[in-house]
């Protein structure tokens, strides 16, 4: 702004100064010429009295520094006070005598020269055939305009010098306003009213401006907010693999920094984990990948504007649990057939035996126990598929209150042979509680879990049950004094059909269903169970019942 301004103020000084120097000089020059005129014209009527009186020779010996020409009306010069002679001057001033003769006596003649001419003459008839002509050289309008020239070059240096000062000062005096600005102000006190049309124009755009600005800003925190709290990773590419967007579940999948948004997506860590997809963007595709031991789901969707490719979206999907289950259905699946076609097979082969005749009459009860025993087998494995079953669709009846002393008292005698057998002693401790929850499945909890304490512990072992009141849960201890459980199979202990001890599994009784349906039925009590060795060398199960609300505030 400071350029223009300065570069306008020198335009308008610089017109001016022309038009002014034109004026200035060309008042001066008609004022000049006319004093000049004067003065010739009062040389002349002296230079006339003395020719009028003396003649010719009156004018000899004048020390005039003008030019004086004496001539008659044929145009011979007859007197000249310069040094030319007069032979050399033969009828040469024959155009000079022609206005002043038709003026007559008396009257004055200034022959019109140029405003630039060096010469200004007068002229006048002083008898019926003399004119006496004065010349003059001393004034020039030239003269006047180099004088002035100068003058302006000096006074022009000067002056862009002040209007340097001048524009620096008026051009921060006139940016001030405009940098303070603001477009909340009130404008109707605005120091420039040439601007406030403009100022109101742009403050109702600003306004505009503010509200869309706001709504975008909204929107962009709503979809903030989303994508930033989804399980789910979103990654979004342009048509030149830059990464535009990742919400931070997948930067935390794919290795993705602040300083890889907007830069190659082929500089993240897990990058060879997505190339494919990445690379194939002509179709919609489906791809598994495994970061850090989980495993995703990649979806890919390529985007076109008017049918030309403009980027990438990429879903990613947590499917670590769906893979696990899928994987311990397979393994479910599997370790069913094969438990069943255990049983089953011994039953046939025993059958085929029976059905061929070929059994000795005294092995025919032999055979039949077996086939009795494997059959009780089958029967106890199918028996806990559906408990497991039941328990998982939540197949079961209303709620009761849970004495815990039945249970315990049941546990006892079921047990009582088995742990007769091996010389192992069970105590139990037992609470005064009151508890909501399914009774024959709290029941099978604290079974199961005791009779794979009788299972696995050693002989003359000692087992105890405690149940303990606590104000918000009911706590249910079960511990043996060994051996213990291997900590690698600590966190596999409740799968299906899963023993720690897979070497002696065939001698141990049992399905392998019984520490899974534990599970199910302490999550069907909102509880939690956690499994550690203890300081005797044995194993310490530890279940966490939470109590109903209602009973709770009773109690």
């Amino acid at each position: 702004m400071k350029r223009l301004i300065l570069k306008n103020n020198l335009i308008l000084f610089l017109v001016t100064l022309i038009l002014a120097l034109v004026f200035i000089s060309t008042a001066f020059y008609y004022e000049k010429r006319d004093m000049h005129r004067f003065y010739l014209n009062n040389e002349l009527q002296l230079v006339k009295q003395l020719y009028l009186n003396q003649g010719l020779n009156g004018l000899e010996g004048l020390d005039f520094n003008n030019h004086i020409q004496v001539i008659n009306s044929e145009g011979n010069l007859l007197y000249d006070n310069t040094s030319h002679p007069l032979s050399q001057l033969p009828n040469q001033y024959q155009y000079l005598v022609h206005q002043p003769l038709r003026m007559g006596l008396d009257r004055v003649y200034f022959e019109p020269v140029n405003i630039f001419s060096d010469e200004i003459s007068v002229a006048q008839q002083v008898s019926e055939d003399v004119i006496i002509r004065l010349t003059s050289s001393e004034f020039t309008m030239s003269r006047i305009i180099n004088e002035a020239i100068f003058v302006s070059i000096i006074s022009g240096i000067f002056m862009v010098f002040f209007l340097d000062l001048l524009t620096n000062y008026y051009t921060k005096k006139l940016v001030k306003p405009i940098n303070e600005i603001t477009f909340s102000q009130d404008y109707q006190d605005y120091p420039y009213v040439e601007l406030q049309p403009l100022l109101n124009r742009l403050s109702n755009q600003s306004s505009k401006l503010d509200e869309q600005v706001s709504i975008l800003a909204s929107k962009e925190n709503e979809l903030s907010l989303i994508t930033n709290h989804m399980a789910e990773g979103i990654l979004l590419l342009d048509e030149f693999d830059h990464i535009l967007m990742a919400n931070p579940k997948a930067r935390e999948v794919l290795g993705i920094s602040s300083a890889n948004i907007n830069k190659d997506v082929y500089r993240i860590d897990h990058i060879m984990m997505i190339i494919d997809a990445i690379n194939d963007k002509n179709s919609q595709k489906e791809s598994n990948f495994e970061v850090n031991g989980r495993v995703y789901r990649l979806l890919k969707n390529p985007v076109y504007e008017n049918e030309v490719y403009v980027g990438l979206a990429l879903f990613i999907f947590d499917i670590t649990d769906s893979a696990l289950q899928e994987s311990m259905r397979k393994e479910f699946s599997a370790n069913v057939s094969h438990e069943l076609k255990t049983p089953l097979t011994s039953i046939s082969g025993y059958a085929e035996l029976l059905k061929a005749g070929i059994v000795k009459e005294d092995d025919i009860h032999t055979f039949g126990t077996k086939i009795y025993d494997e059959s009780q087998r089958l029967l106890e494995l199918v028996n806990d598929i559906l408990k497991l079953s039941n328990l998982e669709n939540n197949d079961l009846m209303k709620k009761q209150k849970v004495s815990f002393k039945e249970i315990l008292h049941q546990i006892q005698n079921s047990l009582h042979d088995k742990l007769e057998r091996k010389g192992q002693s069970l105590s139990v401790h037992l609470d005064k509680t009151s508890f909501m929850g399914y009774q024959s499945v709290i029941h099978d909890i604290i079974y199961n879990i005791t009779e794979n304490a009788c299972k696995y512990a050693k002989d003359n072992a000692h087992i105890q049950i405690d149940v303990l009141n606590k104000e918000q849960e009911v706590l249910i201890q079960i511990s043996d004094d060994g051996p213990g459980i291997k900590q690698e199979d600590i966190n596999r202990i409740f799968e299906r059909f899963y023993r720690s001890d897979k070497s002696h599994s065939q001698n141990i009784e049992g399905t392998g269903l019984g520490l899974s349906i534990v599970k199910h039925s302490v999550l069907l009590h909102n509880g939690s169970i956690e499994v550690k060795n203890n300081d005797l060398g044995g194993a310490t199960f530890t279940i966490n019942l939470p109590k109903e609300r209602e009973l709770n505030d009773h109690a």
